[in-house]
């Protein structure tokens, strides 16, 4: 298994400049809850819905811009997980579970990529980043944990499921260094660090909402 590098570059400066907002996304108290367990079924189901148009809105764009110099660098079909959210929710909720509401800050953070795939398109590798990476990392923890508070088993966590990823560590080591030479001019970068805080920002906000949606006693 390959070990994890530090990142250098742009991918650096995304890992330095999103730390506080990263933080205050993963100190939620809805967050605190999944990984304790204490979050109720139905409180899960509400992210998993809330998730689904964002991985839509983000995998659309960065699909309809593959062919971009620098979107196509990053852009990678392996990590999409629409699909594999569509399964969670079929498996928590059964086939009726777009009739789920989906809350406000998730619809927004939708909203935005679409609008960044129209006006701003190399903007979305920073939500390409700030997804797919958390996904590869904390997201295999909480896949564990959400496997064992609801009896999950694979069937149930296919979200977390790289099929096609054989090494995690080495996968994320090549995104952070494709990242890192990603022909962007400094404005671009700069555009790109802002839209990373953005997307856990946006994080935040849902988390926020969903607490409020699925009161933990």
């Amino acid at each position: 298994m390959s070990e994890t590098i530090v990142p250098a570059g742009l991918a650096g400066r995304l890992r330095d400049a999103t730390g506080a907002a990263h933080t205050a996304a993963e100190r939620s108290a809805f967050v605190k809850h999944l990984f304790k367990g204490t979050l109720p079924r139905d409180g899960y189901v509400g992210l998993l819905r809330a998730l689904h148009p964002v991985y839509v809105a983000l995998e659309a764009a960065m699909g309809a811009h593959k062919d971009d110099a620098v979107v196509g660098m990053v852009y990678d079909p392996a990590l999409n997980r629409a699909a594999s959210l569509e399964q969670d929710l079929e498996f928590f909720a059964g086939k009726d579970w777009r009739s789920i509401p989906v809350v406000k800050a998730a619809s927004d953070y939708a909203a935005h990529l679409t609008q960044l795939g129209g006006r701003m398109p190399r903007g979305l590798v920073a939500h390409a980043y700030v997804r797919y990476l958390g996904d590869l990392s904390g997201g295999q923890m909480m896949g564990r944990s959400v496997a064992k508070t609801y009896e999950a088993g694979e069937a149930g966590t296919n979200f977390y499921n790289f099929k096609d990823v054989a090494d995690m560590n080495g996968r994320k080591n090549a995104y952070r260094a494709v990242l890192s030479a990603l022909p962007l001019t400094q404005k671009e970068q700069d555009e790109v660090v802002q839209e990373a805080i953005a997307g856990f920002d946006y994080a935040r906000r849902m988390f926020e909402d969903l607490d409020k949606a699925y009161p933990t006693a």
